[in-house]
């Protein structure tokens, strides 16, 4: 039997817009605790890395406050022109009535 709502027996009123679920609560008290709670002891442990090591850490750390961008392809589905072929002359021509 497809969906209904007038068949639905649950919460008819549903979450109300722009509420967060209980997850994404908990997701950003971890978050806070980690950003607030956490930096001092991170980067007391981060200053004992140098070099390589330091610069690692550094970047997997970065990539959680700035994503890195997405490689995009772009493909042209136009269908192909003709090619035309001018000679010296005719280019002359067109360059000159610019």
């Amino acid at each position: 039997m497809p969906f209904a709502k007038e068949n639905w027996k649950g919460n008819k009123e549903g979450r109300p817009t722009g509420s967060k679920n209980t997850k994404t609560i908990e997701w950003e008290l971890l978050k806070d605790s980690i950003l607030n709670e956490q930096t001092k002891t991170f980067n007391k442990e981060l200053k004992k890395l140098s070099g390589k090591e330091y610069c690692d850490m550094f970047l997997k750390v970065l990539q959680y406050f700035k994503p890195r961008l997405q490689h995009t392809k772009i493909e042209d589905t136009s269908p192909p022109t003709e090619q035309i072929q001018l000679t010296d002359s005719q280019i002359d021509k067109i360059l000159s009535t610019l």
